[in-house]
């Protein structure tokens, strides 16, 4: 993993998710992200906390991925999603 590396836990499913989204704030991903439900951010953080998680890796972590105001279809949500990518992977906004 390297800072071009995206990770996106998508299954909704914590038990699938956490581990792979440790793995990649710990591992220096550019973007790591997580689907679900705003009201569930309390509960991931802390058990990501439990496994270790420091401060500093969870400020990486976005838990409401996307652009806001895009709209709440699937292919509104996935477009605001790979926006919100892009723009980590290129922080300092580089053309080729």
């Amino acid at each position: 993993m390297d800072r071009w590396t995206a990770y996106l836990g998508a299954t909704h499913e914590d038990h699938h998710d956490l581990g792979g989204c440790l793995a990649a704030l710990r591992g220096g991903a550019g973007y790591v992200g997580m689907i679900g439900a705003r009201s569930r951010a309390p509960q991931r953080i802390a058990a990501l906390q439990a496994t270790g998680a420091s401060a500093e890796e969870l400020t990486r972590l976005q838990l409401s991925p996307g652009i806001p105001g895009l709209g709440k279809s699937p292919w509104e949500v996935a477009t605001g999603i790979v926006a919100e990518i892009m723009q980590a992977l290129n922080p300092d906004r580089e053309r080729a």
